[in-house]
């Protein structure tokens, strides 16, 4: 079963590729298996939200508006992308103390300044690709859909599959697994 590709990239520049899954760089870059090549350039659009849950009670998010992507929906209804990248630094709650310690103590935001998801494929409303985060590349698997000229993908996300310290401050710990969402605006291809 043949299944069309997105591919999400927000890339690390300590990572290293698989050895069969090469990994591509921004504008007109090659698509991996399907070869085509994608003619959009690259441009800041789309948004990212991760909802973690605390531990007794409560919750909060993590939003970046910073997302660099070039997206395109292909003739066959597909979707492509030769990269989509957040910066970590531009990863923001609504707390300046907690942004300090997610982006320096728990992410390591200066040895790991982006994080990845590449080699995505996409077909019927599911996604899989692999995310490279805090330097640790792995498979993940999701849904996505269409609103208007939006795809928005969803996908769990476990901190320790990353090798990311689970957060505890004063009797108060982050949840191991938290929910992401990704909000891409698309081209059509030519």
């Amino acid at each position: 079963m043949k299944l069309n590709h997105v591919m999400f990239l927000i890339v690390s520049l300590s990572q290293t590729a698989f050895a069969d899954q090469p990994l591509t760089r921004t504008t007109g870059a090659t698509a991996p298996v399907t070869g085509q090549r994608l003619s959009a350039p690259a441009v800041q659009g789309g948004s990212f939200k991760g909802m973690f849950e605390l531990s007794p009670a409560g919750s909060f998010t993590v939003t970046s508006s910073k997302v660099t992507q070039n997206l395109v929906r292909m003739s066959d209804g597909s979707f492509q992308a030769s990269s989509i990248e957040i910066p970590v630094l531009t990863l923001t709650t609504s707390n300046a103390l907690r942004d300090d310690h997610m982006k320096n103590k728990y992410l390591e935001a200066r040895k790991f300044p982006k994080a990845t998801l590449t080699q995505l494929k996409a077909k019927d409303r599911k996604f899989e690709g692999i995310l490279n985060l805090h330097g640790v590349q792995r498979k993940i698997a999701g849904e996505y859909e269409l609103e208007n000229n939006t795809v928005k993908a969803k996908f769990p996300l476990n901190l320790k599959d990353y090798s990311i310290n689970v957060p505890t401050y004063l009797g108060v710990g982050v949840e191991e697994e938290a929910n992401i969402e990704v909000s891409l605006p698309f081209t059509k291809s030519h």
